[in-house]
C-alpha cells in the first residue's frame, strides 16, 4: 500500500510540468487493494477531492499494519469518497469516521469480486466456451453502470457539477434492467470542514474567544480533533498584544498540557512585558518540564543578571 500511495504522490509531483493540470481537482479510483491506495492518497493530500473504491480492501478488511500508520486518519478525506462492493458483505464503513468527506456506499450483491476488474471483464467476455455468457452480459452492464456513477463521482467534485452531487446523495440508484441489483447503503453529506491549525492560528490572532467557540463547536462533532500546535501558536503568541498572549497560552494549556514550549512562551511574555521575577518563575518551570531547554538556560542567565544589577536577590 505505501508502495503503490507513493507512485501516486510521485505522479502528482511530475504533473507540477505540466501547465494544463489542475492540481487542486486532483481524483483517484482504485480496486481491490488499490482502493484502500486511493483512499490514503486522499487521507494525504488535500487536493484528492474525489476517491472511488471499488470492492476495496478498506470495506472488507482492518490491516493493522496499515491503519497504525499516522497518516491513516479517515478523517483528513475531503470531497466525495464513492464504495461500491460487490457479493461480499462489507465489514465496515467510512460514514462514521470521514466526517468531512461525503460518503456514498453502494452494493451490488451478485457481482463477485473479479466482476470490477474491466480487463477480466473483457477476458471473460470473449473467451471461447464462456460457461455463463447470460451472466457475463449482465456483469458487463453492471461494469457500465458504474461507470456512470464514477462519472458522477468525478464530475460533481472535480468540476463542480452540484446536480451530479445531488444524485448521488440522493441515495437511490437503480438500474434499469431489473435482474441488476443494487443496494443504496450509505448517501451522507459532509461536515463543514474545520480550519487548518494555520486557519485557526490566524483566528487567535484575531478573536481568542471566537476561536475557543469554533474549537468546542469543532471537537463536539470530533472530539479526537487536532487544530492547535505549536508550529503555528508560536506565530500567534509573538505578534499578538500581551493580553492576547495570555489568552492564547491559556487556551494552549487546556489544549495542548503544561510543558516546556508553553512555559516559555508565558517567560517570554512576561519578560517582554517587563516582569523579570515573574518571568524567571515561568523559564524555571521550563527547565523543570525539560532539563535540556537551552532557551529556557539562556533565559535565566540572563534574567538572573539582570535581576541582580538591578540590586534584587
Amino acid at each position: 500500500v505505501e508502495a503503490s500511495v507513493r507512485d501516486m504522490e510521485s505522479i502528482l509531483d511530475a504533473l507540477h510540468d505540466f501547465g494544463h493540470a489542475d492540481l487542486e481537482r486532483v481524483g483517484a479510483a482504485g480496486f481491490s487493494w488499490g482502493a484502500l491506495s486511493a483512499a490514503m492518497l486522499g487521507m494525504r493530500n488535500f487536493n484528492v477531492q474525489a476517491v472511488l473504491a471499488l470492492d476495496g480492501t478498506l470495506e472488507h478488511s482492518e490491516i493493522p499494519a496499515v491503519e497504525e500508520k499516522h497518516d491513516f486518519v479517515p478523517r483528513r478525506l475531503r470531497g466525495g469518497y464513492l464504495a461500491i462492493v460487490g457479493d461480499r458483505e462489507p465489514g465496515r464503513s467510512l460514514s462514521d469516521d470521514a466526517l468531512y468527506a461525503d460518503v456514498f456506499e453502494l452494493r451490488y450483491p451478485d457481482l463477485q469480486h473479479w466482476d470490477f476488474a474491466s480487463d477480466l471483464i473483457r477476458i471473460q467476455v470473449h473467451s471461447a466456451g464462456e460457461p455463463d455468457a447470460e451472466r457475463r452480459a449482465l456483469v458487463d452492464e453492471a461494469y457500465g453502470l458504474i461507470a456512470y456513477q464514477a462519472r458522477l463521482l468525478f464530475d460533481a467534485y472535480l468540476k463542480d457539477k452540484e446536480g451530479n452531487r445531488l444524485v448521488l446523495l440522493e441515495g437511490n440508484m437503480r438500474a434499469m434492467n431489473p435482474e441488476i441489483v443494487i443496494e443504496n447503503r450509505t448517501a451522507r453529506a459532509a461536515m463543514p470542514p474545520p480550519p487548518s491549525p494555520a486557519e485557526y492560528a490566524a483566528l487567535l490572532r484575531t478573536d481568542v474567544e471566537e476561536a475557543r467557540r469554533v474549537l468546542a463547536l469543532v471537537k463536539k462533532n470530533d472530539p479526537e480533533i487536532e487544530l492547535m500546535d505549536w508550529m503555528q501558536l508560536q506565530d500567534a503568541v509573538t505578534v499578538s498584544p500581551f493580553e492576547t498572549k495570555l489568552a492564547i497560552l491559556e487556551l494552549a494549556r487546556e489544549e495542548l498540557g503544561e510543558s516546556s514550549i508553553l512555559f516559555n512562551n508565558y517567560g517570554q511574555a512576561w519578560r517582554l512585558e517587563g516582569d523579570p521575577l515573574r518571568a524567571l518563575g515561568y523559564f524555571e518551570k521550563a527547565l523543570a518540564h525539560n532539563p535540556d531547554s537551552g532557551f529556557a538556560k539562556r533565559s535565566i542567565t540572563e534574567l538572573e543578571a539582570e535581576l541582580r544589577s538591578s540590586g534584587v536577590n
